[in-house]
């Protein structure tokens, strides 16, 4: 009786330390409110587990999102790499321009109106020499159209650029950039071995707790049977009640294996599920 006590303390602090990782693990701060369900799932029916690991990760390297990252990112160093091929040529570009001028301000005209102006005298006879001129008068502007087609103007001509001087920093651009596709090869490549491992692992994962499993079932069922018949040798006086409560004992660390064992196949079953595509649910 003691010693069945102490196991169920020791249960009991377990499940308290359990209970607080989960808390912070979900990022609640009152865990000392925080409970957990009691709830009783089945096995859930998967096919995944007919499936093959190769299987698993072809689908799973061609739809995680993680892998079309780099795959993206190794088709954008491709992409930089023709640029900075490119930019090592001459170029030749052609430009051209069309302008105007617009104003509406006042404008000052010749007029009809002739005036004169003294422009010296006549040496001898002190005579004014004059001159005629057109009496300037204020007018509106010109029209938009009128002013448009008067003042434009036009631009064009070739532009041929050769890279000289800097052609040794554009050849170093390529070289990092060669540098840059082989380093996201290697990451892409790095990245799919991880997710073969991955894959992998959790296959094997899945299936040894599927055969612990049925392990713990077989175990059950014979610790069961030895509870029982030292039940029945301890009611008629045949069995003392050491043996007897250690019959008891290795029963319940049964069940309870069992009931571990469960819960970790339904866990790691749902990890390889999601390598698969299978949306998470829990029936």
């Amino acid at each position: 009786l003691a010693s069945q006590e102490k196991n169920l303390v020791d249960a009991k602090n377990a499940y308290y330390l359990s209970k607080i990782s989960l808390a912070q693990l979900l990022l609640i701060d009152d865990f000392q409110n925080f409970e957990i369900a009691n709830e009783t799932y089945d096995i859930p029916i998967s096919d995944v587990m007919s499936k093959t690991p190769e299987e698993i990760f072809s689908y799973a390297v061609t739809n995680k999102k993680e892998i079309k990252i780099f795959e993206t990112n190794l088709e954008i160093a491709k992409k930089d790499l023709e640029i900075s091929k490119a930019l090592l040529k001459p170029t030749l570009s052609a430009f051209y321009s069309y302008s105007s001028r617009i104003g509406y301000s006042d404008r000052l005209v010749p007029s009809d109106e002739i005036e004169f102006t003294p422009i010296g005298v006549v040496e001898g006879t002190g005579e004014r020499v004059v001159a005629p001129y057109n009496k300037m008068k204020v007018v509106s502007p010109l029209s938009f159209s009128d002013q448009f087609d008067l003042n434009d103007g036009q631009n064009f001509g070739l532009s041929l650029s050769i890279p000289i001087l800097n052609n040794f920093a554009r050849r170093n651009n390529v070289s990092q950039t060669k540098i840059n596709i082989m380093r996201s090869e290697n990451n892409l490549l790095q990245r799919k071995l991880d997710l073969e491992n991955t894959v992998n692992q959790s296959y094997n994962d899945a299936d040894g707790a599927f055969k612990a499993y049925q392990a713990s079932l077989k175990l059950v069922d014979a610790r069961e049977l030895a509870y029982t018949y030292a039940k029945d040798k301890f009611d008629v006086g045949a069995m003392n009640a050491f043996d007897f409560t250690q019959a008891k004992q290795r029963y319940e660390l049964a069940q309870s294996e069992l009931i571990r064992t469960k819960y970790d196949y339904i866990f790691k079953l749902k990890v390889l599920e999601f390598y698969f595509g299978v949306p998470l649910s829990i029936n």
